[in-house]
C-alpha cells in the first residue's frame, strides 16, 4: 500500500510504460508533469475517455465493443509476454477508450508487475508446454521460476498437471473459464509445495480481471484465441538464430568465468586441507527419527529385562517358600509377579498404540 501511494514511483511506472508502447497507435498513455509532481502529488493529463465497460457509450461513438475487447486484451498480453512490465489492476475503471481516436488508455499505474528477463522466457515456455500438454517439461520450468519448491512426489505433480490440462482440453473453447483454470492450477501448486513469486499471483489475478473485461464486451470472447499469435511468436523466438547465438555466447562467458576462477578455487581448497580447516558437513535425512526409534527400542528392551528378572526372582522366592506368606503364598514373590505383570501390560499397550506389532 505504501508503494502504491508513493506517487514518484507511479510517475516512473507511467514513463516506463510509455517507452514500451512508443510508436504503437492502438494505445494512448497519459502525459505526466514531473516538475509539478512529488512523492505526495502526481500531476498528469486529464483523460476524458469512455470507460471500456460502457458498451452503450462506445456504440454511440461508432466504436465496436468486440474489436475494442480484442485490441485491449492483445495490448495486455503484449505487456506480459513482450515487455515483462504489466498493469496489475486492469479493472474496467482503469481502462478507457478515447472517443475520437478509439485508442485504449490505461490509468492508475500505482500497482505494476515486473517480470525478470529470465522468468519472461520461462513464462513463455510454460505457456507453450501447457498448450502442448508436455507436463514433463512444465515441472523443470516451474522449479526454475519458483522461489521455493519442496515437491514430495514428482510423479504425483506430473499426474496432477496432466489431469488439469486434460480437463481444459476436454472442455469446449467457449466454456473454458480462465478463473477456474487458474484456481485449479494454484491448488495443484499448493498441494505439491511449489511457491511461485508474488508477481505471478498478481499476473494470475490480472488475467482473470482482463478476461472479465473481454467477456463484458463480447459474450463469445475466449482469451485462448488472443494467445495463439503470441505463442507462435514465442515459438519462433525460441529457435531463432539470434537467441541461439546469445544463449551460446552466455554459456561461453560462463565457462570462461569458471576457467578464470578455477585455479584460485583449487588453491583455496588445497590451503584449507593443509591447514586442517576443510570442513565437510553431513546432512543425513531421517537420522533423528532413527535415533528416536532406537531409544524407544532400547527402553523397551531394558523394561523387558527387568520384567524377566522380576519374574525369575519371584519364581525363586515362591519355590523357596520364603516367609512372610499370605494364604500360603510368599508375599515378596507375589509382589514381584504383580509388578512384572503390570510392566508387561504397559509394554504390550505401548506396542499396540504405535502399531509396531
Amino acid at each position: 500500500m505504501k508503494e502504491e501511494l508513493l506517487f514518484s514511483k507511479e510517475l516512473d511506472n507511467i514513463e516506463h510504460f510509455a517507452r514500451n508502447f512508443e510508436g504503437n497507435n492502438a494505445i494512448y498513455v497519459p502525459k505526466v508533469y514531473r516538475a509539478l509532481s512529488n512523492n505526495h502529488i502526481i500531476c498528469m493529463e486529464f483523460i476524458d475517455g469512455i470507460k471500456i465497460s460502457d458498451i452503450e457509450k462506445l456504440k454511440a461513438h461508432q466504436i465496436d465493443p468486440v474489436q475494442i475487447g480484442n485490441v485491449g486484451v492483445d495490448l495486455y498480453l503484449k505487456q506480459i509476454l513482450e515487455y515483462g512490465f504489466f498493469h496489475a489492476d486492469p479493472h474496467p475503471g482503469n481502462i478507457f477508450v478515447m472517443p475520437n481516436s478509439g485508442q485504449i488508455c490505461f490509468i492508475d499505474f500505482g500497482m505494476m508487475g515486473t517480470i525478470m528477463p529470465n522468468d519472461e522466457e520461462a513464462l513463455g515456455e510454460l505457456l507453450l508446454n501447457f498448450m502442448r500438454k508436455d507436463t514433463k517439461k512444465i515441472i523443470p520450468i516451474l522449479e526454475k521460476i519458483a522461489i521455493k519448491t519442496e515437491i514430495p512426489d514428482y510423479k504425483k505433480l506430473e499426474y496432477d498437471l496432466y489431469e488439469l490440462i486434460e480437463d481444459v482440453s476436454n472442455t469446449s473453447i467457449k466454456s473454458i473459464k480462465l478463473e477456474a483454470v487458474i484456481e485449479k492450477f494454484k491448488n495443484v501448486l499448493y498441494q505439491n509445495k511449489v511457491t511461485l513469486p508474488h508477481y505471478l499471483y498478481m499476473l494470475m489475478r490480472a488475467l482473470v480481471i482482463i478476461e472479465g473485461v473481454g467477456l463484458k464486451l463480447d459474450p463469445n470472447f475466449n482469451i485462448n484465441t488472443n494467445l495463439q499469435p503470441f505463442m507462435a511468436t514465442i515459438s519462433r523466438k525460441k529457435f531463432s538464430i539470434k537467441r541461439l547465438l546469445k544463449k551460446n555466447w552466455t554459456r561461453v562467458q560462463n565457462i570462461n568465468a569458471l576457467i578464470d576462477t578455477l585455479p584460485e578455487d583449487v588453491n583455496s581448497i588445497i590451503h584449507k586441507i593443509k591447514d586442517g580447516k576443510l570442513t565437510i558437513i553431513h546432512d543425513i535425512k531421517g537420522l533423528e527419527e532413527l535415533r528416536h526409534s532406537l531409544n524407544k527400542a532400547s527402553n523397551r528392551l531394558v523394561v523387558a529385562i527387568i520384567i524377566a528378572a522380576l519374574s525369575i526372582g519371584s519364581a525363586l522366592l515362591v519355590i523357596a517358600d520364603m516367609p512372610p506368606k499370605v494364604k500360603g503364598i510368599p508375599l515378596l514373590g507375589a509382589i514381584g509377579f504383580t509388578l512384572s505383570a503390570i510392566l508387561g501390560f504397559i509394554v504390550v499397550i505401548s506396542i499396540f498404540r504405535n502399531n509396531k506389532l
